[in-house]
């Protein structure tokens, strides 16, 4: 199943949902309605039902009678309007109106499982991110310890990667013509360089710029506080403080893994559906690392986050 996940990337590797959307909302619901039915179905019914209940606030005051009549094409229309409507009042009741961001919040949700959360968190609320590697004037390409093969991969996984040097202006052209237009924010740890950049792409910026510590050989820092900055081809670059500490908005161990876009493609190979790809028979994301489809680096990374989840519930249970 691995392979055939790496196949089905690498044909099709802009893949998009075929549901009618616009937001998280409208595609929640429609992955609901879209068990045992067509997308090209559900997308028939979507338009009309979307501008009767245009939000969760709209659906939650849904009569069960008007809303079977209105989704009777779907199939199994009874329990999917209980499963919607039960849906939209747990989101007004527990999020005030806005469709959660995390996996656990989401299964939590009436009528929502795993896999229509995932659909959900890679679609519709997908935050596009790329890597930025500044600095690239002192990397010996000959001799990167790795680092051109790592780049490569999730360049391979669909994370664009800019190459950039703020010293002699190699990979800024790129990385500005991907910026124009859009909100964008700039997150790393302190030393990476991020102030650099900001003054290369912003030059009324003007960040002060120190260098890393002798003592620990990690940056200070130098940005206190998140500021929003106009760039002149159009929309804006957020700076952020250096990130020394990072805390995940998921609250299990199970909730990792679907964070990892190429574990999140092997996963649905698994003998067993709450497989935590660590020790389970017949993991297929173990399988594709072995295989070497999956780096074995990045795997690490996320049996490092599954152990200290692992532990962290473990000191609070204590």
């Amino acid at each position: 199943m691995a392979k055939i996940a790496e196949l089905l990337a690498q044909q099709w590797p802009d893949a998009v949902v075929e549901l009618d959307h616009t937001n998280a909302y409208q595609l929640l619901v429609a992955t609901i309605l879209s068990a045992q039915s067509t997308d090209k179905m559900i997308n028939t019914v979507t338009p009309g039902l979307f501008a009767k209940y245009p939000d969760a606030n709209a659906l939650a005051q849904a009569e069960q009678g008007p809303l079977e009549k209105q989704i009777h094409s779907t199939g199994f229309f009874r329990n999917k309007a209980r499963a919607i409507v039960g849906m939209a009042r747990a989101v007004v009741e527990r999020h005030g109106g806005e469709i959660p961001r995390t996996m656990d919040e989401l299964v939590e949700l009436p009528g929502v499982a795993r896999k229509t959360a995932n659909v959900v968190l890679g679609e519709a609320m997908g935050i596009q991110a790329g890597i930025v590697l500044n600095k690239m004037d002192l990397v010996d390409e000959d001799d990167d310890g790795g680092l051109g093969r790592r780049l490569a991969y999730l360049g391979d996984i669909g994370y664009p990667v800019y190459k950039v040097s703020t010293r002699d202006g190699s990979g800024l052209k790129a990385l500005t013509t991907t910026l124009q237009g859009h909100d964008s924010m700039l997150v790393g740890q302190s030393g990476v360089g991020k102030s650099s950049l900001l003054n290369m792409l912003v030059p009324e910026a003007r960040h002060r710029i120190d260098e890393l510590s002798a003592a620990t050989d990690e940056g200070r820092h130098t940005t206190t506080a998140t500021t929003l900055h106009p760039l002149a081809q159009g929309g804006a670059l957020v700076d952020s403080p250096g990130v020394r500490d990072l805390e995940l908005s998921v609250r299990d161990p199970g909730g990792i893994g679907p964070l990892f876009r190429d574990i999140r493609a092997a996963a649905p190979g698994c003998r067993f559906a709450d497989c935590l790809h660590i020790r389970e028979p017949g993991c297929a994301v173990m399988l594709a690392v072995e295989q070497k489809v999956i780096l074995e680096s990045r795997y690490s990374s996320y049996k490092k986050l599954v152990n200290t989840m692992r532990q962290a519930k473990e000191r609070k249970y204590d």
